[in-house]
C-alpha cells in the first residue's frame, strides 16, 4: 500500500458515529471507541477457558496524545501513556479481561477501594471455579482476600507495608480470616510481606535462604503480566498519532494478535512462532484486497494499449535505481512502464534461483538416506506383533551406580544395583492381559493386540530414550539406519511406575498427544491437565492418600508426627498435601526432612539423629524400599527401635523389608491400593522354566538372581553379587523357593497394570465399533483404525467405563480413578514371616467420617496392646489452661493455672 494512501486511511479512521459522539461523551469518556472495545473484550472472555492461575496488573500503553485520562507513571519505561487494568492467564499469557482507566469511576461505591473494585470486575466471569489470583501490593488487601474466598477464589500477593491492616492480620487468630501473612527478609533492610489465602501452612525450603513456600509461589506466578507486556512490545503495530482512539486501537490489535496465537496453538496442538503466525495472518487479511487490485489491473490492461502512444516516452517504473526515461513497454502483470534493462533482471534472478534449487535438493536427498539411529541398539525387551502394539515401561532395575563420564572414550551404559522380581511380575501381568484379551470374543474380536515392553531402570534418561523407541520403532540389531525399522510403533504406553519418570516421558511425548497410562505414579501434580493432557492412570492420586493419612493420625490422636521423604516430585507434593490436610485436624509436624537420592550414609546418620532427638514417636515416610532400608539400618545402629511407622502406598506392602527389619517394622500401618485377584495369573507366572531363560535376557537374569547360579548360554550381562556363580544344573524349580515374582497374594500394582491394559482394549473396542456419521469427531466421523491416531484413541480412553473382575472402573475429569485404599498392618505370623493384615479401609466416595473405617481390635502394635501416644505436650488438667509457646507450633504449649475469676472443668482446655 502506498504511504500516502495509508496515512489518508488513518487520518479518516473512526470507530463511532460522529453525530452522536458529543452526547455519548457526557456519560462515557471512552465513547469514541467503546463499542469496538466492548466487542473485543467480549470475544476475549468467551473464546478461551483459562487455567488455575491469573495475574492482575496494570499496563501503560505509550502515548503522549491529548486526552483527559492520560497517565504519567515514573516507574514505567515509557512514563506517559494510557493505562489499562489487565487480567491474563499465567501459563499461556492469554489476555482474559481488560479495563481502561478513565479516572474517577462514578459507579464505584463510596468507601470501596479502587484496587478491590478493579480486581473484582476483571475476574468476575471466572469466580467460583477454585482459581487463584496473583497481584502486587497495589491490589492486595485482607478485605479483597475475604471477598474472593467467599467466591471460591484465592489470592496471593505482596502487601504494602504501610497498610494499616498488616498489623491486624499478623495478630489475627480467628480461623475465619483464612489468609496467611508471610513476613520474609531476603536481604538486610528489605522485608517482603506476602498475603495468601491458598496456604494454611507456611513452609521453608532447605536452602540457606530458607525461602517460604508462599514467596516461592509468588515469584513463580507474578510474572504473567510482565511477560505478556514484553511479548506485545516485541511485535507491535504501534505508530505515532495524535488521536487517542487510534492509540487504543493499536493496543487492541496487539492484544488480539497475542490471543490469536494462543488460541491457534491450543486448537491445533501445534507450536508455531508468533512472528510466523502474524505474517501469515497479515497475508490472509490482505489477500482479498490484493486479488481485487490484480483484477482491476487486468481490466485496465485490457482496455488500454500495452505500449505508449507512438513517439511518447515514459520513465521506468519497475526498478527504482533506473533513471532511463525512454521506457516504451508496459508490464503485463503490474501495468507499469519498464525499460529493456529492467526486463532482463528478473530472468537473471530466476536463473540463479534455479541453480540454487538444483544444488540444494540433491544434498537434502543424501542427508535423508543417511539418517541413522542415535545410540546403541538395545535388544532386551518383550515383544509380540499385533494389529495394535501397546507399549510398556517398567522399572526392572533400579538404584543406578553414579559416575561422571569424561568423554575421552565412548560412554558405557549405567549400572544398577538391584533387580526387581516384582517389576518382572508387572511385565508378565501385561503380557497375560494382552493374551487373555486376544482369546476373548466379546472384546476386539477382529483385532489382535501386541506388546512392546522395555525396562526404564527407574532412571529418567533411560526412560525417555526407551519411550522414543516405543513410539518410533527400533532398527534391527547391526543395522542402525532409520530405513531398517521393522518393529511396530506404539500409539499408547502403559507406564511408568515413578511419578518423576512419568513426568519426564510426558514432557517428551506430550507434544504428540501420545497417551500414557500409569499403574503406580500417584503424584497429585500429574492431575494437572493443562501440563499433562495425555496422562491417565489406574492408580489413585496422592490427593486422596494424604487425606486418608491425615484422618488416620487424627483418629489415633497423634498430634506430633515426624515426616520424611526423598527429594522427588512424589514426596514433595505428597508431604505438602499431607501438611495442609493434617493442619485441619490440629496435627503438627515435629520435623519435615527431605533426604537426597540416592541416600548416602552421612545423610542417613543426620536424619536418624533428628528422629532420635525429637519427642515424636510416629514417623510417616514417603519413600521407596531402597532408601528406607538404609534408614532402618541406621536406626538399628543408633538403637532407635521404639517408633511407630506409617507407610505411604509406595512401600505399604513391601515384603522385602521384613527379612532384615521385621523387629523395627512390626505394627507398621499404611494404606495400600486396592487388591485384586486375577484368575490363572499365578499359573501363568509359575510356568517359567530354566529353558525360558535362554529366550529372554530378563528371564535369564531373574533365574540367575533367584537361584544364584549361571545359566549356560544366557546373554545376561547384569550381575548383582560379587564373585563367580556356579552353573545351573537344570533342576531348579520356582515351586521350591519364595519369590516376589510368583507371589500373587497381594496383587495391587499388578492389578493396576491389568486394568490399564483393559482400559486401552475397551477404548479400542469402542473406537472400532463406531458407526460412521455417529462418531465423536467433526461431522460425526469416527476414529481411524489404520493407522491409529493417538489423540483419537485418547478421546475414547477418557470416556471409557468398564467392568473387570466384578469392579466398576471409571475416571474423573483429570483421568484419575476413584480412590479406595486398604489399611494394612504389619504383623508377625506364627512362622515368623510377615503377615499383611487388613484392618480398615478408606473409600473416597463417602464423605466425612464415613470414609475411614478402622478395626482396632485386629491391630498388632509395635509396643504394647494399644496405640502409642505421640504428643508435643500433654493435655491440661482441669483448673489449668493452655499457653502457647512462642515460636513453636500450636501443639506445643504449657499448662498454667487459670486466672482469678476463671475456671476450666475439662481436660485439654
Amino acid at each position: 500500500m502506498p504511504r500516502n494512501c495509508f496515512q489518508d486511511i488513518m487520518r479518516h479512521l473512526r470507530f463511532d458515529d460522529r453525530s452522536t459522539r458529543s452526547d455519548q461523551a457526557k456519560t462515557d469518556k471512552f465513547a469514541a471507541i467503546s463499542s469496538v472495545w466492548g466487542s473485543f473484550v467480549t470475544n476475549c472472555l468467551t473464546s478461551y477457558n483459562p487455567g488455575l492461575h491469573f495475574t492482575v496488573d496494570e499496563q501503560l500503553f505509550q502515548s503522549k496524545t491529548r486526552c483527559c485520562f492520560l497517565q504519567y507513571i515514573a516507574t514505567k519505561p515509557d512514563k506517559f501513556g494510557i493505562k489499562f487494568w489487565v487480567a491474563c492467564d499465567l501459563k499461556s499469557k492469554y489476555i482474559c479481561d481488560v479495563l481502561p482507566y478513565l479516572g474517577k469511576d462514578p459507579s464505584r461505591s463510596i468507601g470501596e477501594r479502587l484496587s478491590k473494585n478493579v480486581v473484582m470486575r476483571l475476574i468476575e466471569p471466572f469466580l467460583d471455579k477454585g482459581r487463584n489470583v496473583t497481584t502486587d501490593n497495589f491490589f492486595t488487601s485482607l478485605s479483597l482476600a475475604q471477598k474472593l474466598l467467599s467466591r471460591k477464589t484465592t489470592i496471593l500477593g505482596t502487601v504494602n507495608k504501610i497498610r494499616r491492616e498488616i498489623a491486624q492480620s499478623a495478630r489475627q487468630t480467628d480461623c475465619s480470616v483464612a489468609a496467611t501473612l508471610t513476613v520474609y527478609s531476603a536481604k538486610r533492610n528489605k522485608t517482603v510481606y506476602v498475603l495468601s489465602s491458598m496456604h494454611s501452612v507456611v513452609q521453608t525450603d532447605d536452602t540457606t535462604k530458607r525461602k517460604p513456600n508462599t514467596v516461592t509461589l509468588y515469584n513463580t506466578t507474578k510474572c504473567g503480566m510482565d511477560v505478556m507486556d514484553q511479548i506485545l512490545r516485541e511485535y507491535t503495530v504501534r505508530r505515532g498519532t495524535r488521536r487517542w482512539p487510534v492509540v487504543v486501537f493499536y493496543n487492541m490489535i496487539d492484544m488480539a494478535a497475542l490471543n490469536a496465537h494462543v488460541l491457534y496453538q491450543a486448537c491445533t496442538r501445534k507450536q508455531e512462532r508468533r512472528v510466523d503466525l502474524l505474517v501469515e495472518l497479515a497475508r490472509e487479511l490482505a489477500s482479498s484486497h490484493m486479488a481485487a487490485k490484480k483484477a482491476r489491473n487486468e481490466q485496465l490492461l485490457r482496455t488500454q494499449p500495452s505500449t505508449p502512444s507512438p513517439g511518447k516516452r515514459a520513465t521506468c517504473q519497475v526498478k527504482h535505481q533506473c533513471k532511463n526515461d525512454h521506457a516504451t513497454v508496459r508490464c503485463v502483470h503490474c501495468y507499469k512502464y519498464t525499460c529493456l534493462d529492467s526486463m532482463a533482471h528478473p530472468s537473471v534472478e530466476l536463473l540463479l534461483l534455479w541453480l540454487l534449487i538444483q544444488i540444494y535438493v540433491p544434498s537434502q536427498a543424501v542427508n535423508e538416506s543417511e539418517c541413522i539411529f542415535q545410540g546403541d541398539v538395545e535388544t532386551n525387551n518383550f515383544y509380540q506383533e499385533g494389529d495394535v502394539v501397546i507399549g510398556g515401561l517398567f522399572p526392572l532395575h533400579y538404584s543406578p551406580v553414579s559416575f561422571v563420564h569424561s568423554f575421552d572414550k565412548k560412554p558405557v551404559p549405567s549400572g544398577y544395583k538391584y533387580f526387581s522380581p516384582r517389576a518382572l511380575r508387572w511385565m508378565q501381568t501385561m503380557t497375560f492381559a494382552v493374551q487373555e484379551i486376544n482369546h476373548r470374543q466379546d472384546i476386539l474380536p477382529h483385532l489382535k493386540l501386541g506388546f512392546h515392553i522395555r525396562d526404564t531402570c527407574d532412571d529418567i534418561p533411560v526412560a525417555v530414550k526407551t519411550s522414543l523407541l516405543l513410539v518410533n520403532g527400533q532398527p534391527d540389531a547391526g543395522r542402525g539406519t532409520c530405513g531398517h525399522v521393522h518393529t511396530s510403533v506404539s500409539p499408547v504406553i502403559v507406564g511408568d511406575a515413578g511419578s518423576g519418570v512419568s513426568m519426564a516421558v510426558l514432557r517428551t511425548l506430550g507434544s504428540f498427544n501420545i497417551p500414557l497410562v500409569s499403574y503406580f505414579a500417584s503424584c497429585s501434580c500429574l492431575s494437572n491437565k493443562k501440563e499433562f493432557p495425555a496422562f491417565m492412570r489406574t492408580m489413585p492420586s496422592d490427593a486422596f492418600q494424604t487425606k486418608a493419612l491425615a484422618k488416620l493420625v487424627s483418629y489415633f490422636h497423634w498430634t506430633w508426627v515426624g515426616v520424611i521423604g526423598g527429594q522427588s516430585d512424589y514426596a514433595r507434593f505428597a508431604i505438602q498435601l499431607f501438611l495442609q490436610e493434617s493442619a485441619r485436624f490440629g496435627v503438627c509436624a515435629a520435623y519435615v526432612y527431605f533426604y537426597p537420592m540416592p541416600l548416602t550414609q552421612e545423610v542417613a546418620e543426620e536424619l536418624v539423629k533428628t528422629m532420635k532427638s525429637s519427642s515424636a514417636k510416629v514417623i510417616l515416610s514417603f519413600g521407596a524400599e531402597t532408601e528406607l532400608s538404609t534408614i532402618l539400618a541406621e536406626c538399628r545402629r543408633q538403637n532407635l527401635t521404639n517408633l511407630q511407622w506409617l507407610a505411604s502406598e509406595a512401600w505399604a506392602t513391601a515384603k522385602s523389608l521384613w527379612q532384615d527389619f521385621g523387629d523395627l517394622l512390626l505394627g507398621t500401618l499404611g494404606f495400600a491400593i486396592h487388591k485384586g485377584d486375577i484368575p490363572d495369573l499365578g499359573t501363568y507366572l509359575s510356568r517359567l522354566q530354566a529353558s525360558d531363560a535362554l529366550s529372554s535376557h530378563f528371564f535369564a537374569e531373574f533365574w540367575e538372581e533367584t537361584f544364584n547360579c549361571r545359566v549356560n548360554g544366557s546373554g545376561n550381562l547384569h550381575t548383582h553379587v560379587e564373585g563367580n556363580r556356579t552353573a545351573c544344573n537344570g533342576k531348579e524349580d520356582l515351586a521350591n523357593v519364595y519369590s516376589a515374582y510368583t507371589d500373587v497374594s497381594q496383587l495391587r500394582v499388578s492389578y493396576n497394570v491389568y486394568k490399564a491394559v483393559y482400559l486401552i482394549a475397551h477404548a479400542l473396542h469402542e473406537m472400532s465399533s463406531c458407526i460412521p456419521g455417529q462418531g465423536p469427531f467433526y461431522n460425526g466421523t469416527c476414529g481411524t483404525m489404520a493407522p491409529i491416531l493417538p489423540w483419537q484413541l485418547l478421546h475414547y480412553m477418557k470416556h471409557t467405563k468398564f467392568s473387570t473382575l466384578g469392579e466398576e472402573v471409571n475416571f474423573d475429569e483429570n483421568g484419575d480413578p476413584i480412590a479406595y485404599y486398604d489399611l494394612m498392618n504389619w504383623q508377625r505370623g506364627k512362622d515368623g514371616y510377615l503377615q499383611l493384615m487388613k484392618v480398615g479401609i478408606y473409600d473416597a466416595s463417602f464423605a466425612g467420617e464415613m470414609s475411614l473405617v478402622v478395626n482396632e481390635s485386629h491391630i498388632q502394635w509395635h509396643i504394647g496392646q494399644q496405640a502409642p501416644a505421640s504428643l508435643c505436650s500433654e493435655s491440661c488438667l482441669p483448673g489449668y489452661r493452655k499457653a502457647i509457646r512462642k515460636g513453636e507450633p500450636i501443639c506445643c504449649f504449657d499448662c498454667i493455672p487459670c486466672a482469678e475469676g476463671e475456671i476450666s472443668n475439662k481436660t485439654g482446655m
